[in-house]
C-alpha cells in the first residue's frame, strides 16, 4: 500500500493532468500545527506566482504533508518538485530537567548559534539526492545559511552575511486569506486618480521598534510631511496593540484595508517584530508603492531590503526621520502627476517581473532535473565526546539556575516573537514560557559541529577536511590558489626586502637612542613623520569623502553638478591662498604650458572626477573600495614605464604582482557574497574611472616635479587645473543635467548641509592630494588610497552595512603586506641615498645638490638615488640657479620657501 503523501501527490498529479495542454510540479508543504509560517509562502507561490508559472506550460498541485521526516523517509517526490518547508518548526528541542516539557522551538530557533545545525530533518532534506526546489518560508531572521547543494533554493526573508549567498529570494507574500485578498483587487484605481498620497495601518508595540521610531517621528513632523505633500490627504493609522483606538480609514473614510490599499499612491510599511512583513506584497498587489526602511541591520538580518533599495528610486530610508525628506521629493515639485504615474508604474513592472523570473527558475530547473547528473555528496561532522559532555553540562547548568526566567531582561531589538517575555504577558502567556522558555545558547544547542555538501571524497570525512575543499565552484578553487600563491610571493618579498627592514629597524633604534651619527637619520624620520601625518590627515578625509559622496548620490542621480560645485570650491580655495601669498590668482603658468599640458589633464580629471561619482548609482560603496586598487597598478606601470619611480627590477615587479593578485581575490569574494551588487555598468563606469585617475595622477607628477621654471607647486597646481576643470563639467552638466525638468525637484531632496560638507572635503582632498604627489609621488597617493580602502571596508562590516567573507578578509591581509613592503622599501631607499652623500648631516636640502652635481653617484649599484628621493625635495634645483645674474634664482627660491612654508617646513635660506 502506497504511503498517504504519495497517494496524495498521485492524486494531485491526476488533477492536474485533466488539462493536456499543462504539466506538473507538485508542491508539498506541511499543513500541521506548527508549522502556520509556511502558509504565507505556499499562498504567494501558489496564488502569486502560479499564473506565471501556468504561461510555460506548468501547472502547481499542492500536496500536504505532515511531518517532514515522514517525508524525506517516503520520498514521494519528483525531481524539480517543491517542497516548502519551516527550518524555524524543525529546530530540535531538549527536555528540560525536572519537568515534563521540551524547550520552546521558537525559543530554540531564537538563541541558537545556527538554525540548520540544530535542525536534523532540515539537514536530511539538504542531503536528497533528487533535485529539488526548496522554499524555506520561516528563517525570518536569517539564522540559517544554506549551503551550495544540488537543490534549488528559495527563500522569503533576505540577509546579507552569507544567507543569500546560494539562495533566490521570493517575494514574502501577504498576511490575508488570499482568496478573500485578491476579490478586491480589481477596485484599486489609476495611480492619478487616487485619493491618499500614503496610507499606512499598523499596530506598534514595544516589540517592534521599527514601528515605535516612525510614530515618534510623524509625531515631531506631521507640519513637515503635510507641506511635503502640497495639500494632498494621507491616512496615518498606527496604535499601540494593546488599544481600542478606531482606525480612520474605517471611521473617517469607510474602507477596508483593501479599499485603502487601492487609493494609495504610497504605502509605509515598517518592521515588526521581525523585519519580514506582508506590508509590502500587500501594497503592490494593489498597486502602491511601499516605503521601506532598509537599516543596516535588523533583528538577524542584515541590509534586509538592499534588494529594493538598489532599484534606486528612492523608497527606502535609513530611519524613519528621513521621511519628509523622502515624500518631499517625490510630491513637492511641478511635475508630480506624471513623475508618480513613471514611478508607480516601474515599481508594479519590477514586482511582476520578480514573479515572473521565480516561475522561470522553478520552470527551468523542473525541466533540467530530470537529466542532472551531479552528485550531492553531504556530510555532517557529529559532535566529539567532549562538546557532547560540555553541551549536557552547560543546559543542565542554565535550568539550575534559581531565577533563569526572572534574570532574562526581553529587549525590544530581540529577533522575533516566538520567544518573548513581553509579548507572552501580554497575551497571558506567561506561564508557559517560565515552563518552556530558554534565552540563551546554552539551552538552544546544535546538533552538529558542522555540515557541507559537494565534494566526493571530501564528504566522507568532512570533520578533517577544511570547509574550502567542498566547494565545486572552479572560481572559488582558483581564489583560494591564489591567495597561497601570494603568501608564498610575499614570504619571498620580505626575504628579498629584509635588509631594507633590517636598514629602517637600526635608524629607528638610533634615532631614539639620540645617536649623534643618526642626526641624519633623525632629520629623515622628522621628515618622514610630517609626511606621514598628511597621509594619516588624506586618509581620513577620504573616508568622510566616500561616505558623504555615497550618501549624496543616493539622494540625486545629478553627479555631474556635484563634481562641478567641488571643483568650482576648490577654484575658489586655491586661488585665494596664491592671492595671501602674493601671487598670481592662477599662477604664473604660460598659454603654452596651459594648452599642451594643463587642458588635457584638466579633461582627464573631469572624466575621472565624474565617473567616480557616478558609480556610487551603481554599485555598493564598499565594492567600489575593493577595485580601487586597480588603479595602483596601472600608476605602477606607468612610473616605472616614464621612469619616475625607479627602474622596474624582479623585486617591484613581484610587489606589484602581490598587490594586483590580492585585490582580484577581493573583488571575486565580493562578488561571490554578493552577485546582485555588481552590475556591468558599474564596472565599466568604474574602468574608466580607473583609467583616468592612472592618466591623470602620472601627469600632474611629472609636471609638478619637472626641473627648470615650469614646475608647478601643489596650489598652483589647483588653482590651474580646478577652474580649467569646472569649466568642462560645466558644460557636460548643462548638456545633460541642468535642462531636465525634474532637476530643481531631484537636487532639492539632498540636505543643504550634506553638500556642503561634501564641498568642503573634496577641496580638503585635492590639496591634500597634490601635496602627496608633488612632495612624494603619484604612487604614494595611491598607498594612501588603499589604506582607505580597507578602513572603509572595516568600517562599512563592523556597522552590519556590507557583507564581508573570509576570502575577503585574507586577501585584504597579503594587500596589506605588500603595501608594507612597498613603503619599507621606499625608506630603505631614502636612508641609503643619506649614507651616500658626503654631507649628510647638512639635511636633505643640501644632499640633494650634492645629488645633482655628481649625476655618477646614480649609476653606482650600491648607491642608486631612487627619483622619487628627490622628487621629495622640489627646492633641489635652486643652489644652481642662484649662482645666476638675471635674479630669477632669487624669486624661484622664494617660490620654493613659500611652498615649503605652506606644508609646514622652514624652507631654504637665502
Amino acid at each position: 500500500m502506497l504511503p498517504v503523501a504519495m497517494l496524495l501527490a498521485v492524486a494531485a498529479t491526476a488533477a492536474a493532468a485533466a488539462d493536456p495542454g499543462k504539466k506538473t510540479i507538485n508542491v508539498f508543504y506541511p499543513a500541521i500545527k506548527g508549522y502556520e509560517d509556511s502558509r504565507i509562502g505556499l499562498d504567494m507561490l501558489l496564488t502569486f506566482v502560479a499564473p506565471y508559472v501556468e504561461k510555460r506550460g506548468y501547472a502547481l498541485a499542492s500536496v500536504p504533508y505532515n511531518a517532514l521526516d515522514e517525508l524525506t523517509d517516503e520520498r514521494p517526490y519528483a525531481a524539480g518538485d517543491v517542497v516548502v518547508y519551516a527550518v524555524r518548526a524543525e529546530v530540535a528541542s531538549r527536555a528540560i530537567p525536572g519537568g515534563d516539557y521540551a524547550v520552546n522551538k521558537g525559543c530554540a530557533y531564537t538563541f541558537t548559534e545556527d538554525a540548520l545545525l540544530a535542525a536534523p530533518n532540515a539537514l536530511t532534506l539538504l542531503e536528497e539526492t533528487i533535485p529539488l526546489t526548496l522554499l524555506d518560508a520561516s528563517d525570518w531572521n536569517c539564522q540559517s545559511k544554506v549551503p551550495r547543494t544540488i537543490h534549488n533554493s528559495i527563500r522569503t526573508s533576505s540577509g546579507a552575511n552569507g544567507v543569500m549567498d546560494f539562495s533566490t529570494l521570493m517575494p514574502f507574500g501577504v498576511e490575508y486569506d488570499s482568496t478573500e485578498f485578491l476579490t478586491e483587487v480589481g477596485k484599486a484605481r489609476d495611480v492619478g486618480d487616487r485619493r491618499f498620497a500614503f496610507s499606512i495601518s499598523e499596530h506598534t508595540s514595544y516589540r517592534k521598534p521599527s514601528r515605535v521610531d516612525l510614530l515618534e517621528t510623524f509625531s515631531s513632523s506631521a507640519d513637515r510631511v503635510s507641506s511635503a505633500l502640497r495639500g494632498r490627504e494621507y491616512i496615518f493609522d498606527l496604535f499601540n496593540e494593546l488599544s481600542d483606538e478606531p482606525t480612520t480609514h474605517d471611521t473617517v473614510y469607510g474602507l477596508d484595508y483593501m479599499e485603502m490599499l487601492g487609493d494609495s499612491i504610497f504605502v509605509l510599511c515598517p518592521a515588526g517584530d521581525e523585519y519580514i512583513a506582508g506590508c509590502a506584497v500587500e501594497a503592490l498587489e494593489y498597486g502602491a508603492v511601499p516605503i521601506m526602511e532598509n537599516p543596516p541591520s535588523f533583528k538577524g538580518c542584515s541590509d534586509p531590503v538592499g534588494y529594493y533599495e538598489r532599484l534606486g528610486l528612492r523608497l527606502t530610508v535609513k530611519s524613519w526621520g528621513e521621511l519628509p525628506g523622502l515624500l518631499a521629493y517625490h510630491f513637492d515639485r511641478d511635475d508630480a502627476d506624471d513623475h508618480l504615474a513613471r514611478l508607480q508604474a516601474a515599481v508594479v513592472a519590477w514586482h511582476d517581473a520578480w514573479k515572473d523570473d521565480v516561475a522561470d527558475l522553478i520552470v527551468a530547473f523542473k525541466e533540467d532535473a530530470a537529466t542532472r547528473t551531479a552528485r550531492n555528496d553531504c556530510a555532517r561532522v557529529e559532535l566529539s565526546d567532549a562538546q557532547k559532555a560540555q553541551i549536557d553540562a552547560d543546559f543542565d547548568a542554565y535550568y539550575a539556575q534559581d531565577h533563569w526566567y526572572d534574570n532574562f531582561r526581553d529587549s525590544a531589538w530581540a529577533p522575533g516573537s516566538w520567544c518573548s517575555k513581553y509579548e507572552s504577558i501580554q497575551l497571558g502567556l506567561d506561564d508557559d514560557l517560565r515552563d518552556t522558555g530558554c534565552f540563551d545558547k546554552a539551552c538552544a544547542p546544535v546538533s552538529y559541529a558542522g555540515f557541507a555538501c559537494g565534494g566526493g571524497d571530501a564528504a566522507t570525512n568532512l570533520a578533517a577536511a577544511p570547509e574550502w575543499l567542498l566547494h565545486e565552484d572552479w572560481v572559488w578553487y582558483a581564489t583560494k590558489v591564489l591567495l597561497w600563491v601570494l603568501l608564498i610571493c610575499c614570504a619571498r618579498l620580505f626575504a628579498v626586502e629584509f635588509e631594507a627592514f633590517e636598514r629602517v629597524a637600526k635608524r629607528v633604534a638610533a634615532a631614539a637612542s639620540g645617536d649623534a651619527d643618526a642626526a641624519g637619520a633623525a632629520a629623515t624620520f622628522r621628515q618622514a613623520a610630517a609626511e606621514a601625518l598628511l597621509m594619516v590627515a588624506t586618509v581620513a578625509n577620504l573616508i568622510g569623502l566616500t561616505f558623504l559622496n555615497n550618501y549624496v548620490m543616493s539622494e540625486t542621480p545629478y553627479a555631474a553638478t556635484l563634481t562641478t560645485l567641488q571643483m568650482a570650491a576648490s577654484t575658489v580655495v586655491a586661488c585665494s591662498i596664491n592671492a595671501a601669498r602674493g601671487r598670481r590668482l592662477f599662477g604664473s603658468v604660460s598659454l603654452r604650458l596651459w594648452a599642451t599640458k594643463v587642458l588635457p589633464l584638466a579633461a582627464l580629471f573631469g572624466v575621472y572626477l565624474f565617473t567616480s561619482n557616478l558609480v556610487y548609482r551603481y554599485l555598493d560603496v564598499g565594492f567600489i573600495q575593493m577595485l580601487k586598487p586597480v588603479n595602483g597598478i596601472m600608476l605602477f606601470v606607468l612610473s616605472f614605464g616614464l621612469g619616475i619611480d625607479g627602474r622596474a627590477n624582479a623585486a617591484k615587479l613581484l610587489n606589484a604582482f602581490v598587490i594586483t593578485g590580492a585585490v582580484t581575490a577581493v573583488a571575486v569574494g565580493k562578488a561571490e557574497i554578493d552577485p546582485d551588487g555588481v552590475t556591468y555598468a558599474g564596472l565599466a563606469i568604474m574602468a574608466v574611472s580607473t583609467v583616468t585617475a592612472a592618466l591623470y595622477q602620472t601627469g600632474i607628477q611629472l609636471l609638478m616635479q619637472r626641473p627648470g621654471d615650469e614646475r608647478i607647486d601643489p596650489v598652483t597646481m589647483l588653482a590651474v587645473m580646478a577652474p580649467t576643470t569646472t569649466l568642462f563639467l560645466a558644460t557636460y552638466a548643462l548638456a545633460t543635467e541642468w535642462t531636465d525638468p525634474e532637476f530643481v525637484a531631484n537636487a532639492s531632496g539632498v540636505s543643504p548641509l550634506a553638500v556642503v560638507a561634501d564641498v568642503a572635503l573634496s577641496v580638503c582632498l585635492d590639496l591634500n592630494k597634490n601635496l602627496i604627489i608633488g612632495l612624494l609621488s603619484a604612487v604614494a597617493y595611491c598607498l594612501v588610497g588603499y589604506t582607505k580602502d580597507v578602513l572603509i571596508v572595516v568600517i562599512a562590516a563592523t556597522a552590519g552595512r556590507e557583507a564581508v567573507g573570509a576570502t575577503q578578509w585574507e586577501a585584504y591581509a597579503l594587500l596589506c603586506l605588500g603595501q608594507l613592503v612597498w613603503t619599507v622599501k621606499k625608506m630603505a631607499q631614502r636612508l641609503a641615498a643619506d649614507e651616500t652623500l658626503p654631507l649628510k648631516k647638512a639635511g636633505p636640502y643640501k644632499a640633494a645638490k650634492i645629488a645633482d652635481s655628481q649625476p655618477q653617484l646614480g649609476a653606482l649599484s650600491d648607491c642608486k638615488i631612487d627619483p622619487q628621493i628627490a622628487a621629495l625635495f622640489p627646492k633641489r634645483h635652486a643652489p644652481d640657479r642662484q649662482d645666476s645674474t638675471d635674479g630669477a634664482a632669487d624669486a624661484t627660491l622664494e617660490d620654493d620657501a613659500a611652498l615649503w612654508s605652506f606644508v609646514g617646513e622652514a624652507g631654504p635660506k637665502k
